[in-house]
This record gives structure tokens, C-alpha cells and sequence, in this order.
């Protein structure tokens, strides 16, 4: 071939590359218009009024003993209602005490 038909092939290529381009960057900027244009979603209710309406919640019970220290079980048996026997590692690692179970 010569220079001549290589170089109008190449800028025909070229030509051909930038119109591409350029319809790419169109739609690309089309899309960018209509999803950034969409309504803002619904404003929540205010979280003070939602927290008005709800009671606070209370602390878990504690299943303590006659000496006001919490109850060591081997069993669920050992434990006050609704309470399970299990480990509580803030007391102890090895030792198995009474959990609320709710």
C-alpha cells in the first residue's frame, strides 16, 4: 500500500474514533442530566417525636442473691425466671452465672 492510502485509511479511522467519542460523551452527559434531576426522597419524621412516643428502654434485670451478688448456676434450673445459665465473660471466664434471657 502506499503512504498515501495508509494515511487516508488512518484519518478516516481517526474521524470515525472522535465522532464516536463524541456521541459517547453526549449520551454519557444525557444519562448524568436525568439521574441527577430526580426528586429528592421523602423527608423522615423528625426522630424527637418517634422518641416521645416510645418508652425508654429499661435495663435488663439482674438475678442476684440474699448478699446482692449475681447468682453462679450450673443449670437453667439455678436461675430466677427467665434467666439462663451461662457465661458471663465481665464476671468471670470459667465460672458460669445466671443471663437475662428476656
Amino acid at each position: 500500500m502506499s503512504r498515501v492510502v495508509m494515511s487516508v485509511r488512518l484519518t478516516s479511522q481517526v474521524a470515525m474514533g472522535s465522532v464516536l467519542l463524541r456521541k459517547f460523551r453526549a449520551g454519557a452527559v444525557i444519562l448524568l442530566v436525568a439521574c441527577g434531576s430526580s426528586p429528592p426522597p421523602p423527608a423522615a419524621p423528625p426522630a424527637t417525636a418517634a422518641a416521645a412516643a416510645a418508652p425508654a428502654p429499661a435495663e435488663a434485670p439482674t438475678c442476684v442473691d440474699a448478699k446482692d451478688q449475681r447468682v453462679q448456676c450450673l443449670a437453667d434450673t439455678d436461675c430466677c425466671p427467665r434467666f439462663v445459665c451461662g457465661k458471663d465473660p465481665e464476671l468471670s471466664q470459667s465460672l458460669n452465672y445466671c443471663i437475662f434471657g428476656g
